[in-house]
C-alpha cells in the first residue's frame, strides 16, 4: 500500500482530540501548505486559510459554532474563508495579480475573466473551491498522523464577527466563513469510521 493509501485511511472525523498536544510547527505549515497547492477552478485561488491556536479566538469560533468541543480541545482552528464575488470584478487587484504571477497571456486572462463573469452564483462557486483545499489539507494531515474534523459554518456571521474582533486588521469584508476544520491528535481509539459499500458508491463502465 502507498503512503497516500495509508494516510486515506487513517483519516477520520476525529471528535476527541489529544488535549494540550500541539501540532508542531513545521508540520502545520506542511498541513495549510496542501491546501495552498490545492487545485481550483480556473487557477483562481478563491480562498484564505485563518489559522487559530489561541484560545481566545478559539473559543470565540467554537460559541459561533454551536460550541462543539473539538474545537476548544483542538490544536489548531483553520477557517475557510470563500473570497466574495466583488474580488473577482474586472480589474479587480487580485484578479491582476493572479494574471500578473501566472503569466497568463491575454487571451488566457480574457477567457478566465469572461468565465468568471458569466458565474450565476460566484461566492457559491469560490466555496466549493475551499472543500478542495479543506480536503487536501486534511489528507496531508493524515500522512503525518494528525487528525482532522470537518465543522460546517453553522453561523458564519457570528465567526465572521469573532474574527473581526480578534483579528484586528483582517479584512473580513472580503471574504465569507465557508466551513472549518479542527487540526489535532486523537485521544484514544476512535470509533470505526462507516462508508457505504463499494458497489453502492462506484460504478465502472
Amino acid at each position: 500500500m502507498n503512503e497516500v493509501m495509508k494516510a486515506v485511511r487513517f483519516r477520520h472525523s476525529c471528535r476527541a482530540f489529544q488535549a494540550g498536544r500541539a501540532i508542531p510547527a513545521e508540520v502545520l505549515d506542511e498541513i495549510v501548505e496542501a491546501g495552498r497547492l490545492a487545485p481550483s477552478s480556473l487557477g483562481m485561488q478563491p480562498w484564505h486559510f485563518l489559522v487559530a491556536a489561541k484560545a481566545e479566538l478559539k473559543a470565540a469560533l467554537a460559541e459561533a459554532c454551536g460550541n462543539q468541543p473539538q474545537i476548544q480541545g483542538c490544536s489548531h482552528f483553520v477557517v475557510l474563508l470563500a473570497r466574495k464575488p466583488h474580488n473577482y470584478e474586472a480589474g479587480s487587484a487580485l484578479m491582476k495579480e493572479i494574471f500578473e504571477a501566472g503569466k497568463f497571456p491575454p487571451e488566457r486572462a480574457a477567457f478566465v475573466a469572461s468565465r468568471i463573469e458569466a458565474l450565476q452564483d460566484k461566492l457559491g462557486w469560490a466555496k466549493c473551491q475551499t472543500y478542495l483545499a479543506g480536503a487536501q489539507m486534511m489528507l496531508a494531515a493524515a500522512g503525518f498522523g494528525v487528525d482532522g474534523c470537518p465543522i460546517a459554518a453553522s453561523n458564519p456571521s457570528g465567526e465572521a464577527t469573532a474574527i473581526a474582533r480578534l483579528v484586528p486588521g483582517f479584512p473580513v469584508a472580503d471574504f465569507e466563513v465557508a466551513w472549518n476544520i479542527a487540526f489535532g491528535y486523537r485521544s484514544g481509539e476512535q470509533p470505526v469510521r462507516f462508508t457505504l459499500p463499494r458497489e453502492k458508491t462506484v460504478t465502472v463502465i
